[in-house]
């Protein structure tokens, strides 16, 4: 069977051993009850006084529903649509564990986008005369009969968020949708795309290289001056004191040089506007954002974690049965203290000695979170950084991650990744069960889209006066 490029994505899922396989609505309720009944006893979630499990409304709807069968693309989105109810980003189907459904043609003709309730074509997927131009950018309406109301929604949760925001689910859309689209529609033959220009047909496209939309950074100057792989930092053309600073993960070793040589270069051009960009990162080492941070935060701070008492050996596996402990409880099994909820251990932050006192802006998208949004969030509260952009997809007053256990759901075989510690962000803000909303936000029309625009960045660059 061939790898497909969604099995890297973790965007196909079910044991199925054919792409026709149904499975009963019996099925579906086995495995989402069992679902429901492991998050409302082991999962971290439940740490977070602002959480509600909703997935007993979904399984209330699937019983209710007058469908006996699923396919496996039905039952993979309705999988997934109860993940995404747990409201945890690190809450996902585990791709390592999952056999792949070959598709030989796995492409919707088209590139398409959404903001999240409106979808449309952007460009052929790829130079074929078999693919027919229906005036782009072209709103569709329909695919195959199905107006694109029925189906956008399921294809938004294939990888949920700190909280019940979609715009994780629409960046990985619009990175990726052209093969959403495929997949769900794999039993057409053909494509009839009803757009506001007309109708369109055409036929299931092989892969491709390039799936997304480039952006433009407006007069970043392209070499940078510190470049340390996952950490970048550039000039702004025409802006002697200010300076760009790219982070595209914060999973790198040597985090404490490598922040100290940033910020020495930064301190030494007397830079008083640093834009600290952080979109598309979806976290990395929790160390590395928490000493960068020291560079911003002029006073102690803190974090907490906690490792619950939750009883999960019945759910999450020998290690965790038997053991009773992943790394980061081995880490905590003699640190912190017993408390009600389990053992909780506080990190407490100094400043580092030179710091930045200039102008921050920080960009923030859907694809911003868990040890990112540490960052994002602590910046937004502890300094007067001007965060811009969308809400993140990680959550403002904390996160579940650590270490990790996985679940088999007991009917299609799914595995699913389980975070085990809740990481608290102690700050001066009740809990609360969303992602960091940026003081500035920014809305992309399809034309901003296709020109290559960088609204978040052209926005820091106005804020700045240029």
């Amino acid at each position: 069977m061939k790898k497909s490029f969604f099995s890297g994505l973790g965007l196909v899922s079910l044991a199925a051993v054919g792409n026709a396989q149904a499975f009963s609505k019996n099925d579906l309720l086995t495995d989402l009850n069992y679902l429901n009944e492991v998050v409302a006893t082991c999962h971290t979630s439940n740490l977070n006084p602002a959480f509600e499990n909703r997935i007993p409304g979904l399984i209330d709807r699937v019983a209710a529903a007058d469908k006996a069968a699923y396919s496996y693309v039905e039952f993979d989105q309705q999988i997934r649509t109860a993940l995404a109810l747990t409201g945890c980003y690190h809450t996902v189907i585990d791709p390592a564990k999952l056999p792949v459904i070959a598709m030989e043609n796995p492409n919707f003709p088209y590139k398409v986008w959404t903001d999240g309730e409106v979808v449309y074509a952007m460009a052929k997927i790829m130079d074929s005369p078999d693919i027919p131009d229906p005036g782009f950018p072209a709103r569709i309406n329909a695919v195959n009969g199905l107006p694109v109301a029925d189906f956008l929604a399921g294809l938004l949760v294939f990888q949920s968020a700190d909280g019940p925001q979609m715009t994780k689910g629409i960046r990985l859309f619009n990175k990726y949708g052209s093969l959403l689209l495929g997949q769900y529609f794999e039993q057409d033959n053909l494509f009839t795309i009803e757009t506001e220009n007309g109708t369109v047909t055409a036929g299931h496209m092989p892969r491709v290289q390039d799936y997304g939309f480039q952006r433009t950074l407006p007069r970043i100057k392209p070499v940078p001056v510190v470049d340390r792989g996952k950490l970048q930092l550039f000039e702004v053309e025409g802006m002697p004191d200010a300076l760009y600073l790219r982070i595209t993960s914060f999973q790198y070793p040597g985090g404490e040089g490598a922040h100290s040589r940033i910020i020495k270069e930064v301190l030494e051009r007397h830079a008083g506007h640093l834009i600290i960009d952080i979109r598309e990162n979806g976290g990395g080492k929790g160390r590395n954002a928490v000493d960068l941070l020291q560079y911003f935060i002029r006073e102690e701070f803190s974090s907490t974690d906690v490792v619950p008492n939750f009883k999960r050996g019945k759910y999450l596996g020998f290690s965790m049965a038997r053991l009773g402990l992943g790394f980061w409880e081995a880490v905590h099994l003699f640190k912190g203290r017993k408390t009600e909820n389990g053992r909780s251990y506080r990190h407490r932050c100094k400043p580092h000695a030179k710091g930045y006192t200039g102008r921050l802006y920080v960009l923030v998208n859907g694809q911003t979170g868990s040890t990112s949004t540490i960052l994002a969030s602590y910046l937004k509260y502890k300094t007067d950084a001007v965060l811009i952009g969308e809400e993140t997809g990680g959550g403002e007053t904390g996160a579940n991650a650590g270490s990790f256990a996985r679940i088999k759901l007991p009917v299609s075989g799914i595995g699913i990744r389980f975070p085990l510690v809740r990481i608290g962000h102690d700050l001066d803000i009740p809990p609360n069960h969303h992602g960091v909303v940026p003081a500035v936000g920014v809305r992309y029309s399809p034309e901003d889209i296709l020109a290559g625009k960088d609204l978040e960045l052209e926005k820091a660059l106005q804020l700045i006066g240029g």
